[in-house]
């Protein structure tokens, strides 16, 4: 069985890609995954974990730290478990650390497909679609012999609220982690199935054209009143669009972006000041 994060596969198999730094939580991962095979160790030699990490130098010493940490936790469960650094024939962690382009869409997409679990454990992040790629990667299982995976999701993903069959953890509590990963083992094909048509169907329900629609709409709802030379709000739904536009911008890291929705949201809401 495979459990797949960006960084990780359970065989069960986990697969997972992401960053290496402090804020996808792949440290977090590798904790809560070694606290799940000390109280469950008959499932060593029965699941990997796939973690690939996206090199990003740019992160200076954040990603220096992190590489450190996560070499010495990949190191230390595989010897741990297999008496091997590498993990020999059947290693409990697979790490690779690969550029931002190594891996294509269709490479991802054959990961998807071969993963068991989706374990998405990030301490913050702004948005992210592999969940959405993931759960897109299986759209005719009902119809074939192919089975449903299972969605872990940390409470701090952006996708959490909206994926209502994800399993959702607290990416600061191993115990929490440990214990989605053992529930995700243990859910009958009925419950998986379940879990992921709530998933899916609100991918389906929600493309990337609907969302930009809405958006739009809720932004048109600005009305400039000619008499003031000021901006007023005409839809309650707007009253936010701008603002969390610019603090999903901040989390991003992306400055430019910050200034131009914080600009946008002083339109909506501080009238008078900005013309």
């Amino acid at each position: 069985m495979f459990l797949f994060s960006f960084f990780f596969f359970l065989v069960s198999f986990t697969f997972w890609l992401r960053n290496t730094c402090n804020r996808p939580g792949i440290t977090n991962k590798l904790l809560g995954y070694e606290h799940f095979l000390s109280e469950h160790p008959s499932w060593v030699g029965r699941i990997v974990l796939v973690q690939y990490g996206i090199q990003c130098k740019h992160r200076g010493e954040d990603y220096d730290k992190t590489r450190v940490e996560v070499a010495k936790l990949v190191t230390r469960i595989n010897r741990r478990y297999t008496g091997s650094s590498d993990g020999g024939r059947r290693p409990c962690v697979i790490y690779r650390e690969v550029t931002a382009t190594a891996l294509s869409f269709e490479d991802r997409l054959a990961l998807w497909k071969a993963t068991d679990i989706m374990l998405v454990c990030p301490r913050r992040e702004g948005l992210n679609l592999l969940p959405f790629e993931y759960l897109s990667s299986r759209p005719t299982f009902g119809a074939s012999t192919e089975k449903p995976g299972v969605l872990l999701l940390s409470e701090f993903c952006s996708c959490c609220f909206v994926l209502s069959g994800a399993i959702k953890f607290n990416p600061y509590h191993t115990q929490s982690v440990s214990r989605a990963i053992n529930d995700a083992l243990h859910l009958s094909d009925e419950e998986k199935d379940e879990r992921w048509r709530d998933c899916y169907d609100w991918v389906q329900q929600n493309p990337v054209s609907l969302w930009a629609e809405r958006v739009l709409l809720d932004l048109k709802n600005a009305r400039k009143n000619p008499m003031e030379f000021a901006y007023e709000v005409s839809s309650p739904r707007c009253k936010n669009v701008a603002l969390v536009l610019w603090v999903a911008a901040n989390v991003c890291c992306c400055c430019c972006c910050s200034y131009c929705c914080f600009r946008s949201w002083l339109l909506l809401f501080r009238p008078g000041q900005v013309h």
